[in-house]
């Protein structure tokens, strides 16, 4: 019988092989639900620029779609961390309809790279963030030359009716990549 099934997209900020971190997370989704977790490798900028990690995400949903054997395509949800986040956004709003994945949860997702990250605030200021040059390198990285209003690159800037419905967004006091200019 094909059980529904969790993708899950790590973290890295596009540049940092952290396959695997997430690990102990798979293991509880596994361990509570009734879901398969798929743990996504996807490539990396050092030596795959954008869109590379973008189609990586594109190939996994579409391989999960085309073994209904294996996985309910009814029941395909999404995860991710970080700069994974990301590529769960995109792929649920720019690469599938809203039909394809039933929910789809991100931790600490990027939502404005357009904002220079030495202008932002922290939500808990007693926390240290990750150094702002620490930031702009992932996003040079990943969007080098590019337009960073691409909603293939940002999320943020795709339209309503593209953006999942069942979606859950976790974000965190020491979270600088949901930041806000200060006021």
């Amino acid at each position: 019988m094909p059980s529904p099934v969790l993708v899950n997209f790590h973290g890295s900020g596009f540049i940092v092989p952290l396959h695997g971190s997430d690990d102990e997370f798979a293991r509880l989704v596994v361990q509570y639900t009734d879901n398969a977790v798929l743990d996504v490798v996807y490539r990396l900028y050092s030596q795959n620029p954008f869109p590379a990690a973008l189609h990586e995400a594109e190939d996994a949903a579409k391989w999960v779609i085309s073994n209904p054997q294996d996985f309910d395509p009814s029941y395909i949800s999404v995860s991710s961390f970080s700069a994974g986040a990301n590529l769960a956004l995109v792929a649920s709003s720019q690469l599938s309809t809203k039909e394809t994945f039933c929910h789809l949860i991100c931790f600490y997702h990027s939502t404005d790279s357009t904002t220079d990250y030495h202008s932002k605030a922290l939500p808990d200021p007693s926390r240290s963030p990750l150094p702002p040059w620490m930031m702009g390198l992932f996003t040079e990285c990943y969007a080098s030359g590019l337009d960073l209003k691409d909603p293939r690159i940002l999320p943020v800037h795709s339209t309503a009716e593209k953006i999942q419905h069942n979606n859950l967004v976790i974000s965190c006091a020491r979270d600088n990549l949901c930041l806000k200019e200060r006021q």
